[in-house]
């Protein structure tokens, strides 16, 4: 009934306080992707996050790999050909994730998806079809094949878990680290399922909003500076030569 209670909420992020205990030394993924209501994919993880054998995770970018680069799962969803952006936008509304971070140590659980996805887009480089599931500080992944002329089977070929800042760099394993105890520990918000579900998009397009001014604010912050050098620049150069000019 506990763990219920802690994983089936959104978890509100709470940044942990100096007083509170360190971050666990191992943190358990399950994860449950579905389709139209089946079930299509389910893992249970564990991934070591101390110091010691494992002291590189917390130097390195962090990133939790449920599947192998050479490994893909068969699902009986299949793309029929034709109108590739329907189909992709009823991918969109038809997958549904949960991402169930476990502290067996500390005994806490949160659901760090968003339930329904809140983007889709084909990944120009790869060809394949990008799904993803967020909330405002943590994303997860998923990646079908597809063949766009003549249709075929979908398989999931990655489901991944990162954490990145609003620059869009991933975050290293100790600061990911910290902001999923964040969740764990967060307050758990008691409103309808339905609301929450369209809440965790909404605030996803509105951190995608942000992020665009953030970037935008800073480019006029960069050019700013790059004008006052120019001229700063140039006023030493014609300072030097009137110096040269008028020994």
């Amino acid at each position: 009934r506990s763990f219920f209670a802690d994983s089936y909420p959104f978890s509100e992020h709470t940044w942990p306080s100096e007083k509170d205990d360190p971050p666990t030394t191992g943190l358990i993924s399950a994860v449950d992707l579905y389709y139209r209501g089946e079930l299509i994919y389910s893992k249970v993880q564990e991934m070591e996050t101390e110091s010691g054998k494992g002291g590189w995770f917390l130097s390195t970018p962090f990133r939790v790999d449920l599947l192998d680069p050479k490994e893909s799962v068969e699902t009986r969803i299949r793309y029929p050909g034709g109108d590739y952006e329907a189909w992709v936008r009823d991918m969109e509304e038809s997958m549904k994730l949960n991402w169930i971070l476990i502290d067996p140590v500390k005994k806490r659980a949160a659901n760090i998806s968003s339930r329904d996805a809140v983007s889709a887009k084909r990944n120009w480089l790869t060809g394949d079809l990008e799904i993803r599931f967020s909330t405002v500080v943590t994303a997860a992944e998923t990646w079908k094949e597809v063949d766009e002329e003549v249709g075929g089977e979908v398989h999931v070929r990655e489901v991944r878990l990162g954490v990145e800042d609003i620059e869009g760099k991933c975050l290293k394993g100790r600061e990911s680290v910290v902001i999923l105890q964040g969740l764990l520990v967060g307050k758990r918000s008691r409103k309808d399922g339905c609301g929450e579900q369209r809440r965790g998009k909404g605030k996803y397009e509105e951190y995608v909003e942000m992020k665009t001014e953030w970037r935008k604010k800073k480019e006029r912050r960069e050019k700013f500076q790059d004008t006052i050098f120019m001229i700063f620049g140039f006023s030493l150069f014609v300072l030097l030569w009137s110096f040269i000019l008028l020994r």
